[in-house]
């Protein structure tokens, strides 16, 4: 049995860390989607200074990144884990327990579409094609959960932040 011994200040380092990248990664994703799916740009097009394989090679790079750090924070927190995966928690069910559940199913769902839409790359056009519009749509909700967990736990992260700097 994994037992993590860790401080509220390593927790919020392995947030911050992921912060950013998961940040860069939803803000491609949705550039992507607005502008070169739905808006019809050319692959050439330039928005915001980088045209579609740019924008595509930093949705790669960041979601590698934010991969490597939806693992460390689970790592982390592998104690909470097991107690859902085991219904210690969810038969309990707070609101807080609830999207923080689905926000892990649709990160699991969203990187998987996306890799196997890597995998497929040209040599299967038309189900890559809808493998990417399904990335796309669990990526939206992915958004949308993800500033449900961060304004659930708003109050923790500033407490914590003001701890750490005074």
């Amino acid at each position: 049995m994994v037992k993590v011994n860790i401080s509220k200040k390593t927790l919020f380092y392995v947030n911050s860390i992921t912060f950013l990248p998961f940040i860069l990664l939803a803000f491609s994703g949705l550039l992507i989607q607005i502008n070169y799916h739905a808006g019809h740009l050319t692959d050439t097009a330039v928005v915001l200074g980088l045209n579609r394989y740019g924008w595509l090679l930093l949705h790669k790079i960041t979601a590698v990144i934010s991969i490597i750090g939806l693992s460390a924070h689970l790592f982390l927190h592998v104690g909470w884990l097991k107690a859902v995966l085991l219904k210690k928690l969810y038969k309990k069910s707070r609101r807080n327990t609830k999207i923080t559940l689905w926000l892990l199913i649709s990160a699991v769902a969203t990187a998987l579409t996306g890799i196997i839409s890597w995998l497929l790359a040209p040599a299967m056009v038309y189900a890559r094609h809808s493998i990417i519009e399904i990335h796309d749509k669990i990526g939206i909700i992915l958004i949308i959960i993800f500033v449900l967990h961060i304004v659930n736990h708003w109050k923790w992260l500033t407490c914590t932040f003001l701890d750490i700097w005074r």
